[in-house]
């Protein structure tokens, strides 16, 4: 009964976490069709965003800086890339927890494109609203997970160049009082 109630909980915290994430209303290129984005606000009407101008082969588009300047500060947990998992539409992950403590996370995810040094999200290559399933995953103390990311769907197939994918992991203690902790590992497409 009390992990049932952590884990609808930790979903709680998930929604609003994704709900937060998701409310920018902006959007960027991922470079793989060749279109740029319009920025809009949930009305549908234009607005400007600070950015930069960026360009991918011949596309120039609005690029966003990352969301996530901070990252990999959990200590004792790690996030990388499994060896030879890479491909342009999925990547092994490996969750290592050499922690004393529990950790949660959830099946949202974020890539983001390293242009000129800078990291910049990628738009989804969708049309409407993403949703994520809620759960709450355990990283037990002292122990290490897979998880195979399958991205196609939500961003196609990834160019070549250098990303970054970003996990968040939570350290929940009781409803409400919770940090959350974001973890990036990076990986090349060639």
């Amino acid at each position: 009964m009390k992990k049932k109630l952590l884990t609808m909980l930790m979903s709680g915290a998930l929604i609003f976490v994704l709900t937060a994430c998701s409310a920018s209303g902006s959007e960027v290129s991922n470079g793989l069709d060749g279109a740029s984005n319009s920025y809009t606000d949930v009305d549908g009407n234009a607005i400007a965003v600070d950015g930069v101008k960026g360009e991918i082969g011949e596309t120039d588009f609005e690029v966003v800086t990352t969301d996530y300047a901070v990252v990999n500060e959990l200590k004792g947990v790690t996030l990388r890339v499994k060896k030879d998992s890479i491909s342009p539409t999925s990547i092994t992950l490996i969750f290592e927890n050499n922690s004393d403590k529990e950790y949660q996370y959830g099946t949202f995810y974020c890539i983001e494109r390293k242009n000129d040094d800078t990291w910049t999200k990628l738009s989804y290559d969708i049309e409407g609203a993403v949703g994520w399933n809620d759960i709450a995953y355990m990283l037990p103390a002292k122990q290490s997970l897979e998880e195979t990311v399958e991205w196609d769907w939500l961003y196609s197939s990834l160019a070549e160049g250098e990303y970054r994918i970003i996990k968040q992991f939570f350290d929940f203690r009781s409803a409400g009082d919770y940090d959350s902790y974001d973890l990036a590992a990076e990986f090349v497409i060639e």
